[in-house]
């Protein structure tokens, strides 16, 4: 088609074209039929050809082989050897961008951090988009294995490329090179993602997960379940004030929850600094001990060994599979044999490819809790007491926050504050009380707006009955 169409318009302004090989000039020429003939014998050619290399890549792939490498920060690559090294200088970088993201950063909070210490991407810019650190995070090379097949070429023609869905065949190398991240590591980043994409769609990933304020998505209230929102108290003066207050009952009005009251941020901050300098006086044996039962009632290697005795079964029914192809090819058996036989073996695959993500999933969940659980006890060994608030150090051993609780009269209480440890352990009332309790820790008058007495003060709206 394109053949034809040039050729029209130059030999309406009377421009010749030859063509050597075939000695045709397109000015002398009596018709198009044997121009058609030649440019479509040219075309299925280019697509024989195209097939052929496309057969050439796939086997290089199913050998292991990296085929198409493009480039990727932290990885140095050799042309000779086709192999990639890690680049310390540049891995130190990807090692900062999983840490953060794992701390419940988001890649819109770290692209920022990223720009403003003057790290470079792998182009050289020191301009970071958000993209670009959700491409690192979602890349499984950092972890040392290989995923080939990711786009594919829709046709030799318009060699326009898509991203593989499944339209082509994909193989995945494990431990094709050395990793920069943990396989841990590396999971928790997945089930995050995944989990951030689950609840906002595919493409659509929420202001609330860039975890631009410390307590981004990290409160939630003890009555409704709902998330708190930061806002501003005051706005425009000199005694503006950030608090925190239930979402549901901002968007949705106090029906939807009349027991929760919005904390000031600074009382938050406080709580946090005394949690955690009261964790750093607690018996280090009695920690220990409960750390260790929990790890006592973890399989992780129990669980580990299940899924790789899964994984091998899986592969040996897949090969009695294509054996069982081979022999109905050959004509060694009938098509009625190889029906029946072929439709047990996908059955028992089926079946135990199910029970083999069931395990994993179960392993990845144990696994990360034995990750959490290093961390604390990393950050505990420091003995570091903290005199005003760190992120830094929150991020690393807080899940969740709480606020507002029910006592064992079910009687509500907003003025609780459960700082939830990603180790398990919780920090609230019922163990720590003179932590827990506002009334008992709190004695500035700022933190409340129209507090009475100190029973109230760290809310920004007391009723008239005596908490």
């Amino acid at each position: 088609m394109d053949t034809l169409k040039y050729v029209r318009l130059l030999k309406e302004k009377n421009v010749a074209i030859m063509f050597e090989k075939e000695n045709i000039n397109t000015l002398t020429m009596n018709g198009e039929m044997l121009l058609v003939i030649l440019s479509s014998l040219a075309q299925q050619e280019s697509e024989s050809i195209s097939a052929n290399v496309t057969m050439g890549l796939k086997m290089k792939m199913k050998r292991g082989e990296m085929v198409g490498y493009n480039g990727c920060l932290g990885y140095d690559y050799d042309s000779e050897s086709k192999t990639i090294s890690i680049n310390e200088e540049e891995a130190d970088i990807v090692r900062y961008i999983f840490r953060r993201y794992v701390e419940g950063s988001g890649c819109f909070v770290i692209a920022k951090e990223l720009s403003n210490l003057g790290y470079k991407t792998r182009r050289g810019s020191t301009k970071w988009h958000e993209s670009t650190v959700r491409g690192i995070i979602k890349n499984e090379k950092y972890k040392g294995d290989l995923l080939q097949g990711k786009t594919f070429t829709v046709d030799p023609i318009t060699h326009r490329r898509l991203d593989n869905m499944g339209e082509k065949e994909q193989f995945y190398v494990e431990n094709n090179h050395d990793a920069i991240i943990s396989d841990e590591m590396f999971e928790r980043a997945q089930q995050i993602l995944s989990m951030r994409s689950k609840k906002h769609g595919k493409n659509n990933y929420s202001r609330k997960y860039s975890r631009k304020h410390a307590f981004s998505s990290m409160c939630t209230c003890g009555f409704c379940g709902g998330t708190y929102i930061r806002r501003i108290w005051h706005h425009g003066t000199d005694h503006e004030k950030p608090a925190w207050q239930c979402g549901k009952a901002i968007k949705q009005g106090r029906k939807t929850c009349g027991h929760s009251k919005g904390i000031h941020e600074s009382f938050l901050e406080d709580a946090f600094v005394n949690a955690y300098n009261k964790i750093q006086e607690l018996n280090t044996t009695d920690i220990e001990e409960f750390f260790s039962n929990i790890e006592e009632a973890l399989d992780v290697g129990y669980l580990r060994n299940e899924v790789n005795e899964l994984s091998s079964k899986i592969k040996k029914l897949e090969t009695k599979s294509q054996t069982l192809l081979d022999l109905r090819l050959d004509e060694k058996i009938t098509e009625a044999d190889y029906g029946k036989k072929y439709t047990d073996i996908e059955e028992e695959l089926k079946v135990c490819k199910d029970e083999r993500n069931e395990k994993y999933e179960a392993l990845q969940g144990e696994e990360s809790i034995t990750t959490r659980i290093n961390e604390f006890r990393k950050v505990l060994s420091e003995n570091l007491e903290i005199k005003e608030f760190d992120r830094d150090i929150m991020d690393s051993l807080i899940d969740k926050i709480v606020i507002g609780a029910k006592d064992e009269e079910e009687n509500h209480n907003p003025y609780v504050v459960t700082f939830v440890f990603k180790a398990g352990m919780k920090f609230n009332e019922e163990f720590y009380e003179r932590v827990a309790n506002s009334s008992a820790i709190i004695e500035e008058d700022n933190l409340s707006t129209y507090a009475t007495d100190d029973k109230r003060l760290a809310c920004t709206y007391a009723p008239n009955k005596a908490c």
